[in-house]
């Protein structure tokens, strides 16, 4: 899954720089012409906006197809009934929540200049000392300058992370609409990339089940899945790299996956022969053939994954 993620990078962190560009951009030039250049930065948030959304309309649909597809029990792929209804829910998203996620990302870029504006003084090199203010036209050309040093970090953070929310979201999308038609009990499982710089709340929550329609409980915050975009704590999904793979209720998570790849996931079934005793899993079983790189995702990584 997370090279299918990947896979959507480029483009997004591309096109979202280019749109955090114009905003800093016009936000210098509001400070060079003695302007408001947080209006600046709200006025100039039309190419921000499409981004995001084009980024939701194309990831989103694509991983609720893979999910869809991808539970042998199908019998057989997703039409348009079920294209026509991830699409709407984007839609919908987009019109009730999405521009907030979008006035989020302005706020924090009006604050990245208030603080540059706030610190825009001209420092006597030999001594450290301020010596006065710099001009209008110098404190545009700082802001240009400071964006030019956090704008390729920023672009990517922003990037991968709604592309993990799209992207986990189409899965749950998928799994909700093949439970509802083929009347399969999904259940989803939190799985934590185990590592040190994982969040303390997503180590809690690694191997929390729940069913396929149900809210994982994350420090305390509901989340569909990780990455949640309607998450409540933006703490809980910025560079989040967990994953929630799909069991069907009541057989062994174990059996979903090869055994060698399976590190701490329990398993509280008392069956004897035990399931997890087999090195693949028995047909009719696996319900979702990417859960073999989910499972992996345990396997200790250094990615970025950042603390709240």
């Amino acid at each position: 899954m997370q090279r299918m993620q990947d896979a959507f990078v480029p483009e997004y962190r591309k096109r979202i720089g280019e749109a955090l560009q114009v905003q800093f951009e016009a936000a210098a030039a509001a400070v060079a012409a003695g302007a408001d250049p947080s209006a600046a930065v709200s006025a100039n948030s039309k190419q921000l906006n499409q981004a995001i959304a084009s980024l939701y309309r194309n990831v989103m649909p694509h991983f609720a197809g893979k999910a869809y597809n991808a539970i042998q029990s199908s019998t057989k792929d997703f039409g348009d009934k079920q294209m026509s209804a991830w699409i709407t829910a984007v839609e919908n998203w987009m019109m009730t929540k999405g521009s907030r996620k979008i006035a989020k990302m302005d706020a924090y870029s009006k604050q990245v200049i208030a603080s540059i504006i706030a610190n825009a003084w001209e420092i006597d090199p030999a001594t450290g000392a301020r010596l006065g203010r710099l001009s209008a036209k110098e404190t545009a050309r700082l802001i240009q300058s400071k964006f030019a040093e956090m704008e390729k970090y920023r672009a990517e953070r922003i990037a991968r992370t709604e592309i993990t929310s799209a992207s986990n979201w189409g899965h749950d999308q998928g799994a909700q609409s093949i439970a509802a038609d083929t009347g399969l009990r999904l259940q989803k499982v939190w799985i934590t990339a185990i590592d040190d710089v994982a969040r303390a709340d997503h180590l809690a929550a690694h191997n929390q089940t729940v069913a396929a329609d149900e809210d994982f409980i994350v420090g305390g915050v509901p989340l569909a899945f990780p990455g949640d975009p309607n998450a409540s704590d933006a703490g809980q999904i910025i560079n989040c790299r967990c994953t929630p793979p799909l069991i069907i209720k009541g057989q062994c998570k174990a059996q979903t996956i090869r055994r060698k790849s399976w590190r701490s996931a329990s398993c509280s079934l008392p069956s004897s022969p035990h399931p997890c005793s087999s090195a693949l899993q028995q047909p009719g079983t696996v319900i979702y053939r990417s859960a073999l790189y989910h499972w992996r995702s345990q396997i200790p990584s250094r990615s970025n994954e950042s603390k709240p």
